[in-house]
């Protein structure tokens, strides 16, 4: 009998990647010494009871993610962010409300007992991370172990240069401040030789990670931005507050005043996550102008001409933006500690110095944000919401122009007499077994071409090398051609 879907997707994945969470988060309890709280629930102290009711909460927790996400179809990264979310969520639902609640006390929503909570609050982004990925892996294993077959050696490459540029730039910052030993929790005594060393291979290790989470980086740098620095603070939980004090036979450093030692830290983490993410986009994109013949369609503007466009749209929406604040800052008096940043006192001054940030700030985030999609969904009654993860797994689109824009690039060759019908402008019935091949071969060219070009560091799709080729197909040099004829509703 065969599970439904929600069940066999959603459920059983989300409990087991919430069992493999529950055994990191139940391995670091162990470590600090905190299972025998857990075990409180059920009115025992000790640490067995406690490992077995923290793995049911996990597993059920896990549950929860599983069914949350059965419907999408998220990469291992974006999993693994949500799991992070999902994972803090139930910090707030569990450590702070529920338990607190069931001991017959009330809620701790307070900043001490956050404070208290800390190491709960590092075991459960552990532990949400560790649930994403496995839920990922546990319903589409094959599918992932051909992704990660499939990632090309330069994708690792250069997410490992990514990670030692990153890592170099965040080191430079924090060896420039006599900090850099805390980055990999070494000591002040340590060889700075090694420090530097180890720095390296942690920012190595991150980026080839980075590379396998994310084969196809982000068009937008600033969605890169966002998701390299949650995944630098991941890092900062793993490397400094658990992997490297382990290895050492140290105890973990979670609690509030060891935090506060390596806290200084997290700052280089997240901007080594930022410009890692970033780096690695940039790699790929001067691969692709340096090694790709794919060029734009006909119709579209000149190199740069969507750059300017981004910058302008950004220089509007933050002068719209600066307008809009202006009225707040009267209100509260701010314009004169504005012009203070300019040397200058009067009100009038502070507009002109805010209008100018205002103005920074819209047009950075214009070209960061450039090549990222505005639209909250894309959605049709009786299916579900189509996610980025969807739209790549579209192929092109069947019609009469790009299967010919092929057949004059080569990639594409008709039999000799299906070729003969088609210039000469005979009609090629709809349905019948020539039309059908036409299109479906067409499809299959461009699969392949975009899985040749994937190999080659190009980031591609299937429908937008489809919009490559339509637009290829608009110029007089293919239109002089004539094009398959079919009388239909289709296209």
């Amino acid at each position: 009998m065969r599970l439904p879907e929600p069940i066999s997707a959603g459920l059983l994945p989300g409990a087991a990647g919430g069992a493999a969470g529950g055994l990191v988060f139940g391995a670091a309890m162990l470590d600090l010494g905190s299972l025998p709280s857990v075990a409180s629930i059920v009115r025992v102290e000790s640490e067995a009871a406690g490992f077995a009711v923290n793995m049911a909460i996990a597993a059920t927790v896990g549950s929860g993610l599983g069914l949350l996400v059965w419907h999408q179809r998220p990469g291992l990264g974006e999993t693994l962010l949500w799991g992070m979310a999902y994972g803090t969520l139930w910090w707030f639902i569990g450590t702070l409300t529920l338990h607190p609640l069931i001991l017959g006390d009330g809620v701790r929503w307070d900043a001490e007992s956050a404070q208290a909570g800390l190491p709960a609050l590092l075991g459960h982004i552990l532990f949400g991370a560790t649930a994403g990925l496995t839920i990922v892996l546990a319903r589409l294993g094959s599918v992932y172990r051909q992704q990660m077959a499939r990632t090309s050696l330069w994708a690792l490459v250069r997410g490992g240069l990514a990670g030692v540029l990153a890592v170099w730039m965040a080191g430079a910052v924090l060896a420039a401040q006599g900090q850099l030993h805390l980055f990999v929790a070494a000591t002040p005594d340590d060889a700075r030789a090694l420090v530097w060393l180890m720095t390296v291979l942690v920012g190595l290790l991150a980026g080839i990670v980075f590379a396998l989470l994310y084969p196809r980086p982000t068009e937008s740098a600033g969605a890169g931005l966002i998701r390299g620095a949650m995944y630098g603070f991941l890092w900062w939980v793993v490397a400094p507050l658990s992997v490297l004090p382990a290895l050492e036979g140290s105890e973990l450093p979670w609690h509030l005043e060891e935090v506060r030692e390596v806290f200084q830290t997290l700052p280089a983490y997240l901007l080594f996550g930022a410009a890692m993410s970033v780096f690695y986009q940039w790699l790929g994109v001067l691969a692709r102008l340096l090694f790709s013949d794919v060029v734009a369609g006909a119709d579209q503007e000149g190199i740069g001409t969507q750059g300017l466009l981004a910058l302008a749209r950004g220089l509007v929406a933050g002068f719209v933006g600066g307008l809009v604040f202006t009225g707040i800052m009267v209100k509260t008096g701010a314009l004169g500690d504005v012009a203070g940043l300019a040397g200058m006192s009067s009100p009038v001054s502070g507009f002109v110095v805010h209008l100018v940030l205002a103005n920074i700030v819209g047009a950075s985030y214009g070209l960061l944000f450039r090549g990222q999609s505005y639209e909250l969904n894309i959605s049709f009654p009786h299916t579900e919401t189509l996610t980025d993860t969807d739209l790549r797994e579209l192929t092109s689109f069947a019609d009469n122009l790009v299967p010919h824009v092929l057949r004059r690039s080569g990639a594409l060759i008709y039999a000799p007499d299906l070729a003969k019908r088609i210039d000469a402008e005979e009609s090629i019935d709809s349905g019948s077994a020539e039309e059908v091949e036409i299109r479906a071969a067409a499809v299959h060219a461009v699969e392949l071409c975009v899985e040749s070009l994937r190999k080659a560091g190009v980031s591609m799709t299937a429908h937008r090398l489809d919009y490559i080729l339509w637009s290829r197909g608009q110029t007089p040099a293919i239109k002089a051609h004539p094009r398959h004829r079919t009388r239909s509703v289709y296209y």
